[in-house]
């Protein structure tokens, strides 16, 4: 792929969308999930901009640690800047955090290499997300899982906000950390950052394993975090997310699919949506599905499975956006 941090910024032009892409118009939003390989009829390449290689050698089950699906958003953008984060190939593996001005033109990509914590083992579950919370400047980091407990650090508060002033180096984040407020958090796979339009940021992660699994929400708003509770509950089976969606008007769009056990078992494609940023979830004609913490959203609820897929015709996690 000539360096997985090659990132590329397209607008993509497509006359025939029905042919590609499954969607649906919900409320204000059109939604889309996409759900296999996508031909374009014309792109426009906007920017290109190389951060690092990938690390050479095995990287072992499931393949490589960086670039993977799973990762969702692993690029983010504030104030003009644009950040992301990757292991390299030090043995063992750190973890780099990396930024850059795009108010000026081919602006190169500054790193810091985390070096206090090593990457435990070659396992592509075990991905970075980053996170933005506008409101007070930080960034966050959440890295190294499969069923694990939490590794997670944040920036100092206000780094993010005139980043022109400040340093980029080890010392502007702090310590590696298993507790999100108050609680230890345990059994952590495919973590996911999302920032709200009142600019709180919220922390997603599976709990449990494929068979019976569960979405736990967590709210930094600022500087604290506290948690949410459980929104949706495989109770048997597994939610494996396809992403966490904030559209402008403040709407928390959820989707998912549900697998139980092998990968043949994935199946359905789920929707849900918040207007109360993850506390009471609807499904797509409005009728009141689940609420967090204390009825969480489960296979059972009429309406959740907005498209009915067979069993073995769906990989873990698709994609989703919302327009």
């Amino acid at each position: 792929m000539g360096g997985i941090f090659s990132h590329k910024l397209q607008f993509r032009f497509q006359r025939n969308l029905r042919k590609i892409l499954t969607g649906w118009i919900l409320s204000s939003a059109c939604l889309f999930f996409l759900a296999f390989p996508i031909q374009l009829e014309a792109q426009e390449l906007i920017s290109e901009s190389k951060v690092a290689d990938d690390p050479k050698g095995d990287v072992g089950k499931f393949g490589a640690l960086n670039g993977k699906s799973h990762q969702l958003d692993i690029i983010a953008s504030h104030n003009g800047w644009q950040y992301t984060a990757y292991y390299n190939d030090q043995q063992p593996r750190r973890v780099v955090v990396a930024r850059r001005n795009r108010q000026i033109p081919k602006s190169p990509w500054e790193t810091v290499v985390l070096q206090d914590y090593a990457q435990t083992r070659n396992d592509g579950h075990n991905v970075i997300a980053i996170g933005i919370c506008p409101l007070d400047g930080t960034l966050h980091l959440a890295f190294d899982h499969h069923v694990d407990d939490l590794n997670y650090r944040r920036s100092v508060v206000g780094l993010l906000n005139d980043p022109s002033s400040k340093p980029w180096n080890a010392s502007q984040f702090g310590p590696v950390t298993d507790k999100l407020g108050e609680e230890t958090v345990t059994g952590v796979t495919y973590p996911i950052f999302v920032t709200s339009p009142s600019g709180r940021l919220y922390f997603s992660r599976r709990q449990g394993n494929p068979n019976n699994g569960a979405q736990v929400l967590y709210e930094y708003a600022p500087s604290t975090w506290k948690t949410v509770g459980k929104y949706i509950d495989g109770a048997g089976a597994n939610p494996y997310m396809s992403n966490l969606v904030f559209s402008k008007n403040g709407r928390l769009h959820a989707g998912w699919i549900w697998r139980q056990g092998s990968l043949q078992s994935a199946h359905d494609i789920c929707y849900a949506y918040s207007d109360d940023e993850g506390r009471t979830w609807f499904n797509s004609k409005g009728v009141k599905a689940g609420t967090t913490g204390s009825g969480s959203l489960t296979r059972n609820f009429p309406g959740i499975t907005a498209v009915p897929v067979p069993k073995g015709k769906l990989m873990n996690q698709e994609g989703m956006t919302v327009d």
